[in-house]
């Protein structure tokens, strides 16, 4: 019997099909049945031009997935009252023959898949057309066309997606295709920054859309730096299938959450270290040199640990922490500060149950590496970002900069400990001050628990220091705020350079903040008092006239009721 066309030359061509090549699979499957497995993920019955044919591939697929060999008998019996339909007994009895070499199953099925797919794409043209004629839409036409890419994407591949924060990773196999989608744009033209890779090789990168065009174009590409241009077919529907399942994903929302049934008790919060750092972005706020950067190592040893190392915080999730350090990033350094928080506590560091990743982003703005440190987010439970005013993006539009700020940790989605410096007016007076970070009022905004930390040095012996700390609670969305937490750290210095010493944290009480009420009011403070004198008596009224958010105006009265310069009911500034 002659070979169909293979092609299809212009609107007089033949339907592009190959009856050689779908008798020529049938035959191998019944010369080796276990070749089923190699091409069951490719082919589906529906491909077979010839119905016949598709009739006995579906009863081979019926018995294969029974557990039972396909030949020619069993087939036969599964077909039944359809056998003549098939072609008979005697036709079946021809299939093996037909095979040239059972050893090109795969290749047979993906040239019977390819002709189906093609056919696929002759019927959307003439329906395109036609719809043109009768006064059809552009998005008539896309819809066509997007049923069309369904089908190519569904068509005998497995897709496995991976959601690594604002990044997916796509695993389609066959044939084992490695996608990674970054930076996906949904709204207007699809695009995304492509990586593509095959079995262990990183094939290429590239920006691009995600039009049927381009899918097309780079699962050419490829296939051919892969070297399977043979295969060129079911890599057009691993690719196709890839990007249906990361739009799919994109654009869902899941299915939301029955608010009826939802926990009201804002303690049920999950924590890294509690109550100090919550599941959601937690701000330390300090002056520099106050300890900070050692009270966070401190915690991510508690938190790869399970101890308790600082009195009244309280390791809840144990796991690996990534520390970001946008300055100072030296390991040595940080290792000689773990090394004696663990001495303090009588633990070898070097057998810590879980690692703490010192990540060196000197110089790098969050917003460029937010993408690497979500895509790596699972292998952690947490993320230390030390300090903010290094992770900034340069520029003089603050509201921006701080706006790409915490976008960019939104897309971290996991725990993250920010370490904060105060703003200048701030720093300079901090005994007074109410744990406001340098910048725009949208970091005040943005953060869902904030603590302001606040310490005294006490006497201590030759060759050592002693610090008292108060961390109150500034800040917290998600119920009301925790008491005050206090404790005291005791620094034994090293003898030599190889000897980082041994620090220890203990317990203590909490100190009230000190007022110095006759200290002069900064013009913020005075603008204020003065606002208030004038009739401003709640913070929203203060913060329209003196044009400043609702956040600041409560600071700033909070303050001058401290002092004793305001009173009233109306100060309730929760």
């Amino acid at each position: 019997m002659a070979t169909a066309s293979r092609t299809v030359a212009g609107p007089e061509g033949r339907t592009p099909y190959d009856l050689d090549a779908e008798r020529a699979v049938l035959g191998s499957l019944l010369i080796d049945p276990a070749a089923i497995s190699d091409v069951m993920e490719t082919l589906r019955p529906e491909h077979f031009y010839r119905k016949a044919h598709g009739l006995i591939y579906s009863a081979m697929l019926t018995i294969y997935e029974r557990g039972d060999a396909p030949d020619v008998v069993m087939v036969a019996a599964e077909l039944n009252s359809h056998l003549e339909e098939a072609g008979g007994s005697g036709y079946l009895a021809e299939l093996p023959s037909a095979a040239p070499t059972s050893i090109n199953a795969k290749q047979y099925a993906r040239i019977v898949a390819d002709r189906a797919q093609s056919r696929s794409v002759i019927f959307a043209a003439g329906k395109i057309a036609q719809s043109g004629y009768e006064g059809g839409t552009l998005e008539d036409a896309r819809t066509t066309l997007a049923s069309i890419a369904d089908e190519m994407s569904s068509a005998g591949v497995t897709v496995n997606l991976e959601k690594l924060g604002p990044t997916y990773r796509a695993t389609v196999t066959p044939p084992d295709l490695r996608v990674l989608f970054r930076d996906i744009k949904t709204d207007g033209e699809l695009s995304a920054d492509v990586s593509i890779a095959h079995g262990d090789k990183h094939l290429f990168r590239t920006t691009t859309t995600l039009s049927v065009t381009t899918r097309d174009r780079l699962s050419k590409t490829a296939a051919e730096m892969a070297g399977a241009n043979g295969a060129a077919p079911m890599w057009r529907t691993a690719m196709f299938a890839a990007v249906e399942a990361v739009l799919e994903a994109e654009e869902s929302l899941g299915g939301g959450t029955d608010l009826r049934g939802a926990i009201l008790d804002s303690t049920a919060n999950l924590f890294v270290i509690r109550p100090i750092w919550e599941d959601c972005p937690t701000v330390l706020v300090g002056p520099g040199e106050s300890g900070k950067s050692v009270l966070a190592r401190a915690l991510a040893i508690s938190a790869v640990t399970g101890l308790e190392i600082v009195p009244g915080m309280v390791p809840v999730t144990i796991g690996p922490i990534l520390y970001c350090a946008g300055e100072d990033a030296v390991a040595m350094w940080h290792a000689r500060s773990v090394e004696s928080i663990c001495r303090g506590v009588g633990i070898d560091r070097t057998t810590l149950p879980h690692p703490i990743t010192l990540l060196n982003a000197s110089g790098k703005p969050i917003h460029r590496i937010a993408r690497a440190i979500a895509e790596r987010a699972n292998d952690f439970v947490g993320v230390i970002i030390d300090p903010l005013s290094a992770f900034l993006a340069a520029g003089d539009q603050v509201r921006d900069r701080d706006t790409i700020f915490w976008r960019s940790i939104d897309q971290i989605e996991r725990p993250t400990l920010i370490l904060a410096h105060p703003n200048r007016a701030e720093s300079r007076n901090w005994v007074e001050a109410d744990g406001r970070i340098a910048g725009s009022e949208i970091h005040r905004d943005r953060m869902r628990l904030a603590w302001a930390y606040q310490w005294r040095d006490e006497l201590a012996t030759f060759g050592s220091s002693f610090r008292r700390y108060t961390v109150e609670n500034t800040k917290r969305n998600h119920g009301p705020r925790w008491p005050a937490l206090a404790f005291s750290v005791s620094w034994e210095f090293g003898m030599d350079d190889q000897d980082p010493g041994t620090v220890r944290f203990l317990k203590s009480e909490p100190f009230g903040r000190p007022v110095a009420k006759d200290r002069p009011l900064s013009p913020e403070l005075s603008a204020a008092l003065e606002a208030y004198e004038a009739g401003a008596k709640t913070p929203a009224v203060v913060a329209q006239m003196l044009d400043i958010s609702n956040n600041t105006a409560k600071s700033r009265l909070r303050l001058l009721k401290e002092r004793g310069l305001i009173s009233g009911p109306t100060l309730a500034m929760e």
